[in-house]
């Protein structure tokens, strides 16, 4: 006999005990992060160096002595419209450091500053001071920052600009990959050209001012990008042949084509090239003939541009990537970055000072933040709220009080590589359950209201692989699990029921047509599973996939009661997905995300207990989160077009922040405490200091009474 209870209760807590402002679900956790470094510059002893992670930068100052002073980094942020940015230098004025940066946006780009001081600060606001032009590279004589491009710009120490659009040659637009360089005084351009007839190295000389001075000389047959730099008189250009041949260039302040020296295979990543007061140092990913993986190395040129030494890996231990390498001198030491581990996103990025042996002899770890979190879900027993979460491929799990608003610690509740969490109360402990292992099966564990582990072996509940899945309860003895099969697989939406030991009953097939993103919702006396349902628009055999929002209902003992799934949404030509579902007791309310040409709005409509159909409401811009009965109307949780998390109470027509930070959001669960008080859990791009702008998660509770609302 399977015990049916109505899980509907309003708890009838104190409101001024659930006030929790924003908390973070756990202590943090830091882990080195994947920051690709682009660009580092010095004041004269210490250093500052900038990387890149999504549409923003990331600078660290770095001591002579090799210590890391901003571990999570100082965010350069832009603007949303913008893609991720190239630094293109990073010159000290004698006050603060100027960041030049050049990053695409549709259908152009724009070239950005930003300044910082010696003590880390951020002292001015991100700035645009050119659309449209595009940038490779940029130097300083001191006087001026030239930018090199196509055409060039100058600026002045502080980034502001001076002139721009300035033809590397009269009638000509130059060519690509530019490099530039300043002896102190005037600067050297070099760039790759090509005709119908022959391919080089164009290279030009500027005047003090940013001006070209002479003709273009161009060095004939060459295949890759080249580098340019000076030892405060002439100048060296680094460039390879179509041999493969690597050479140095030696020219004259006037461009004039001075000595060649033939050099060692630098690898085929970009070679970097500067002068460290003694000789010039070249730093290379050096690699095998047509192997992509090479190792951080180093090489000495006289100031001619002759090789001193043979090329040597860096490294001791020779650890191998992919990439190319970033370098930076105070005028004595030299400061090389590069990555390890493979591939970008999988590479990691060190640093460390080259030796008189041009080893590095200690290195550290650049691009270090907090671990990033996701896939939050949250539920309540009425006097502590517990919220899961994803963390470094493993579910966690944290209580907070109610009553004290006191975090407990954080348990691990997975064993294995973990994805994908969800969490409910089923009257008589939190059920989780979460997709396990490279297989990708779902599992399930219980824990007490107090934070204990009661069911910890992780048995599969279907058996095959899960694309995404939800859980619902009765108040009975077992749950309810529904799940789509992984793309690959038949993909048919089944469900079961899960006791309290983790083991599963042979599952149902729900529909047997391509599905994903279930959810499952109990009224007291029935469940509804309202899912995504993948269809070809264009019924041809080069599909075009758009997607429906289709559910059943099924009763407590798994029998369907809609012989045909109800149509929530089907429209063959349009795309509708992420539906959220809630009950208010005997009738259901189902909401989702209607696509429109990548513009996507909320739409809901109602589900009666006898399965018929309300109108469709349209609710305005935005994705569907989660939704929940509150006691008098249904709570939809939401993100917006601009990346803030909102809710809504379907039919009041105005929609309130959960979250009021300027920074993004995502991924907002919400659960009812008690008198239309709420408590909310999202996910957070986290910019203070001590989290470095990763996804983090967060709770707090929100009033039945909203202020500031916000239209959309």
């Amino acid at each position: 006999m399977r015990t049916v209870a109505i899980l509907l209760t309003a708890f009838a807590l104190p409101i001024a005990a659930q006030v929790i402002h924003e908390t973070p679900v756990s202590d943090v956790a830091y882990f080195h992060n994947q920051e690709r470094i682009q660009a580092a510059g010095s004041d004269g002893a210490n250093f500052l160096v900038a990387g890149v992670r999504g549409n923003a930068a990331y600078a660290h100052r770095v001591t002579a002595n090799g210590a890391v002073l901003d571990g999570t980094g100082i965010r350069i942020a832009l603007p949303p419209d913008f893609y991720t940015p190239t630094i293109l230098g990073i010159f000290w004025d004698g006050n603060a450091y100027t960041v030049i940066m050049w990053a695409p946006a549709w259908p152009t780009g724009a070239t950005w500053v930003a300044r910082i001081d010696g003590e880390g600060h951020l002292i001015a606001p991100v700035r645009q001071i050119l659309a449209g032009a595009f940038f490779n590279d940029a130097a300083t004589n001191g006087r001026v920052i030239v930018l090199a491009g196509l055409r060039l710009a100058v600026l002045d120490p502080q980034g502001n600009l001076i002139e721009s659009d300035i033809a590397l040659e009269p009638g000509t637009s130059g060519g690509g990959f530019q490099h530039i360089a300043s002896n102190g005084d005037s600067f050297m351009v070099s760039w790759g050209t090509a005709t119908q007839t022959e391919s080089g190295v164009a290279i030009t000389p500027l005047d003090r001012n940013g001006h070209p001075t002479s003709a273009v000389t161009v060095v004939p047959g060459i295949s890759f990008t080249q580098v340019v730099a000076s030892d405060g008189n002439d100048y060296v250009v680094l460039y390879q042949a179509a041999s493969g041949i690597h050479f140095a260039q030696r020219l004259s302040v006037a461009g004039q084509l001075l000595e060649r020296s033939a050099l060692p295979r630098l690898g085929t990543q970009v070679a970097r090239i500067l002068w460290n007061g003694t000789s010039y140092v070249v730093g290379a990913m050096n690699a095998p003939l047509y192997t992509p993986i090479g190792t951080p190395s180093a090489l000495r040129l006289d100031h001619t541009g002759a090789p001193m030494e043979s090329i040597r890996s860096v490294l001791p231990d020779g650890a191998a990537s992919g990439g190319s390498v970033v370098m930076a001198t105070n005028g004595r030491n030299v400061l090389m970055f590069w990555p390890e581990g493979g591939y970008d996103p999988v590479a990691r990025w060190f640093g460390g000072f080259l030796g008189g042996d041009l080893r590095v002899a200690d290195k550290f770890p650049i691009g270090i933040t907090a671990t990033p979190q996701l896939s939050p879900s949250v539920a309540t027993d009425g006097k502590s709220l517990f919220t899961v979460w994803e963390e470094n491929d493993a579910i966690y799990g944290s209580l907070l009080s109610l009553a004290t608003g006191q975090r407990g610690p954080r348990i691990q509740l997975s064993s294995t590589t973990a994805h994908s969490s969800r969490v409910i109360w089923d009257g008589h402990a939190y059920i989780v359950a979460w997709r396990s292992g490279s297989a990708s099966r779902m599992t399930t564990a219980q824990v007490s209201p107090d934070g204990v582990i009661l069911q910890s072996s992780e048995k599969p509940v279907f058996a095959n692989c899960v694309d995404a899945f939800d859980i619902g309860s009765d108040g009975g003895d077992d749950i309810v699990a529904v799940a789509s099969g992984c793309w690959g697989t038949k993909k048919e939406l089944i469900a079961t029921h899960v006791h309290r030991d983790g083991t599963a009953e042979p599952p149902i097939v729900l529909s047997s047509t391509a599905s994903g993103f279930p959810r499952i919702s109990w009224s007291g006396t029935q469940f509804l599973v309202a899912w995504y349902e993948v269809t070809n628009a264009s019924g041809l055999d080069y599909p075009i996939y758009r997607g429906n929002i289709r559910a059943t209902r099924l009763s407590p003992s798994m029998t369907i009661l809609d012989t045909v799934s109800l149509a929530a949404d089907v429209e063959p030509s349009e795309e509708n997905s992420l539906p959220v579902i809630a009950s208010d007791g005997r009738d259901f309310m189902v909401a989702w995300t209607h696509d429109d040409q990548f513009n996507p709005s909320l739409r809901a409509r109602g589900v009666s207990a006898g399965g018929a159909l309300g109108d469709v409401v349209s609710l305005g811009p935005g994705t569907t989160n989660g939704m929940i009965w509150d006691g008098r109307a249904f709570a939809l949780a939401f993100a917006t077009p601009s990346a803030d998390v909102l809710l809504t109470r379907i039919g009041t027509g105005t929609a309130s922040p959960i979250s009021a930070s300027s920074d993004a959001e995502s991924s907002a669960a919400v659960v009812l405490i008690g008198n239309q008080v709420l408590a909310a859990t999202y996910v957070r791009t986290a910019t203070e200091a001590i989290y470095g702008a990763v996804p983090r998660v967060f709770v707090k509770t929100l009033g039945a009474t909203r202020v500031r609302p916000v239209r959309r």
